[in-house]
């Protein structure tokens, strides 16, 4: 099992993207229609879609969304919350590195800075797959945490409690691989249950670069859903680019 399977389990979700207010969710999906021009009816493919939060808002509002996922009980949940909100979005189980995403795509979303998980060579494999995917003149929107942001604050130990857990995180900065090593110990009833990793992380210039090389064009880039630009030292990127 890869470190990324390992670490988003059930009490990850519950600490992470799944407290995540149904409120934002829908802040985000305004924000992509906008940037994006997208509208109503258009194909949306949500990759690394976790629990299906944003496919699952554009089915309600009359989109063609599908989403991908590696972890098939997170798709267990989108599919009984899609029932519950009585939406169809299509979702499917499968290693983005190998499954087949589909054509003529609209849009392709990733979101929740859900990118950096592979080889260097993966992650460009992933990019060019999402090229591929896209109709022309269809576009690509990834949310991603800036690296140049991440070095400027970097903290190397942080301690927070979910749900009474004590959750312990040591991270490592490795300038040579431009990855963020880590180790998570969370202190369960039961004993302590470790998890590690070694997320890659880009800076504005480098994720540009590289979806430029596959045959993007760029269009914009924000680090705020208020619409504040892109810059350097942002913490968050949100760019928009097309084929």
């Amino acid at each position: 099992m890869e470190w990324f399977q390992d670490l988003y389990d059930e009490f990850r979700m519950r600490r992470n993207f799944g407290s995540i207010p149904e409120e934002r969710t829908k802040e985000e999906v305004d924000f992509i229609i906008d940037v994006m021009e997208l509208s109503k009816g258009v194909r949306v493919l949500d990759l690394f879609c976790g629990v299906g939060r944003h496919a699952i808002e554009f089915a309600a509002r009359g989109f063609e969304a599908c989403g991908i996922d590696i972890n098939a009980s997170y798709l267990d949940i989108a599919r009984m919350t899609a029932s519950m909100k009585n939406v169809s979005p299509a979702f499917f189980q499968g290693d983005i590195r190998e499954i087949d995403f589909g054509k003529d795509y609209d849009a392709v979303i990733i979101m929740h800075c859900s990118f950096g998980y592979f080889s260097d060579d993966e992650d460009r494999s992933v990019l060019q797959k999402v090229y591929e995917s896209l109709k022309t003149g269809g576009k690509f929107f990834i949310e991603l945490i800036n690296q140049n942001w991440i070095v400027k604050n970097f903290v190397e130990q942080s301690t927070g409690f979910v749900n009474g857990v004590k959750v312990v995180e040591e991270r490592h900065y490795d300038d040579k691989t431009k990855r963020v090593k880590f180790t998570v110990e969370r202190y369960l009833p039961g004993g302590t249950e470790m998890k590690q990793g070694a997320w890659r992380i880009y800076s504005p210039h480098d994720i540009k670069a590289i979806l430029r090389n596959i045959g993007f064009r760029y269009l914009v880039g924000y680090s705020t859903l208020s619409k504040n630009p892109l810059e350097g030292q942002s913490r968050l990127m949100r760019i928009v680019c097309e084929k």
